[in-house]
């Protein structure tokens, strides 16, 4: 049975695999419980099925691990204690690309 995907996760993988346009950070946005990371990692899925790298990173909690993959891991990874602020993000940025 193939599983349901919202079609924000079309628009997703249409703005990270776009060749059209230049590498972005997207911030997907909206109330608690309404499926945005459940959004992000199918989409992170069918971009890693496409041989492309993604991430996702929860800003909301700074205690939270940053798997380059954005994929689960049987890897333990260490939580990263630093803050969430603007340098924090261009250092991301810079260190993904």
């Amino acid at each position: 049975m193939t599983p349901f995907h919202r079609p924000a996760v079309d628009d997703l993988v249409r703005l990270v695999t776009d060749d059209d346009l230049p590498p972005r950070i997207v911030a997907v946005t909206g109330p608690r419980q309404s499926g945005k990371t459940t959004i992000v990692k199918q989409a992170l899925r069918r971009v890693a099925d496409q041989g492309l790298r993604g991430r996702h990173i929860a800003l909301d909690d700074p205690l939270a691990t940053s798997d380059p993959s954005g994929l689960p891991s049987e890897a333990t990874t260490v939580p990263d204690p630093r803050p969430r602020t603007v340098e924090w993000l261009v250092g991301v940025w810079k260190w993904g690309r």
